[in-house]
Parts: C-alpha cells; structure tokens; sequence
C-alpha cells in the first residue's frame, strides 16, 4: 500500500525560507523543463519538491537554487480578469492590494450572448444592440485607460495575469488606446475564473501567490 506524499502550501512571503530549508537538508536542483526546484537521495530518488508561487516565477536562466535566491522578489503584479461586460483589474506589491478596479457595461443580450458575437453571426442591429455595442467598446477602452493610469502612477508591473476569452483578448490589443503592455508579456491565470468581481480577484491572486512543497517517503 502506497504511502500519500505530504504537500504543504506557502504564501509567496515564505518561499525564501522554505526554500532555504530544503536546501539545508542538501543540494537542490532545478527539475528539467519545469518551475520547480528538487531535493534527490544520493541514489538519485526526489525527496522533496517544491514549486514557487506563479508570482515569484523561476527565470529561464536560472539553473538551481542559489541563483533563484538571488533574483527573488515580488515586484509589481498586475492581474486583469475579462468577461462580456465586466471587468475586475488589480495591482500587488510586497505591501498588498494598492490598486483595484471592477468596471461592468450592458453588454449582454437576453440569452447570454454578448453583443459583439452577436452581430458577427446574426448581422442585424437594432437601438438595443447598437447601445450594448458601444458599451463592450467603451469597457475594453475603461479597461485600458485605467491601466495606463495605474502605469503613470504606480510605474510599470513586472509581470502581467490575465483570464480572458482569446477572441475578446484579441479585440483588448485592438481597442484605442491599447494596453500598456506588449501582446506577448501576460502569462494566462492558470485556474478557472468565474464571473470578474472584487471578490474573484482576490481568490485568483491566493491561486496565484501559492507555492507547494511536497516530501516523498523514503522507502
């Protein structure tokens, strides 16, 4: 019968020193093509693992522990979550929540259906339709203004989180102004977001701020 390996989970504060204790117990190893970072026996069986938190991610240049030290630190994260009509956009430093926005717009047509993929496979257009285009138009352009606003003020994020549809991401880089970042510089939040709300962008940013460690029982 096989043993469960024991997981533990850390805030984004802690990983230094859980880091630090793995690498007392002896050498730690980046794990191939991954963001982890790996405690082996001397026969070579992973002892112990641990992946840092999404926000304090390992660089492609970094090869084992040490160098990750190093280059550790939080930064400015910005995290953007887009649905049809709502926006919820927030900025975290090493002192918490400075930054935080939920914008919503009328967007949506009685069956759920957004009003610009609406037009793309209907055509039509009517008063109603109209109003609910200029309203996705109008968020897209909300989004964006008050991202440029937290640039100007706050100074640029190092990294950038987002959860979107790819068709209406698309249509985020095709909106006046556009983002203050380039195209390919957010990573994608790596869980299921539901509808965009204060509330989810605080549960999204825990998602994001978590490391693991887990240790493997010695045969």
């Amino acid at each position: 019968m096989s043993v469960a390996a024991p997981r533990s989970r850390f805030g984004w504060p802690h990983t230094e020193a859980r880091l630090r204790q793995l690498m007392a117990l002896g050498p730690v190893a980046r794990e191939p093509d991954t963001q982890a970072f790996v405690l082996r026996a001397p026969d070579g069986a992973v002892r112990a693992r641990l992946v840092p938190p999404a926000v304090q991610p390992v660089g492609p240049l970094v090869e084992n522990a040490a160098d990750y030290l190093e280059t550790l630190c939080l930064g400015r994260i910005t995290v953007v979550l887009l649905r049809a009509g709502r926006a919820a956009l927030g900025v975290w430093t090493d002192a918490g929540l400075v930054r935080h926005k939920v914008i919503t717009k009328y967007v949506v047509r009685g069956r759920g259906r957004a009003q610009p993929t609406h037009l793309r496979i209907k055509g039509k257009s009517s008063p109603g339709s109209r109003l609910r285009l200029r309203n996705a138009t109008s968020l897209l352009r909300d989004v964006n203004q008050k991202l440029h606003e937290w640039w100007r003020e706050e100074g640029p994020s190092g990294r950038v989180f987002y959860a979107c549809p790819v068709r209406l991401w698309a249509e985020v880089f095709r909106a006046d102004p556009t983002p203050p970042f380039p195209w390919d510089e957010p990573l994608r939040v790596g869980t299921h977001v539901h509808a965009p709300s204060h509330r989810e962008l605080l549960r999204v940013w825990h998602h994001l701020s978590r490391g693991e460690l887990t240790h493997y029982p010695i045969p």
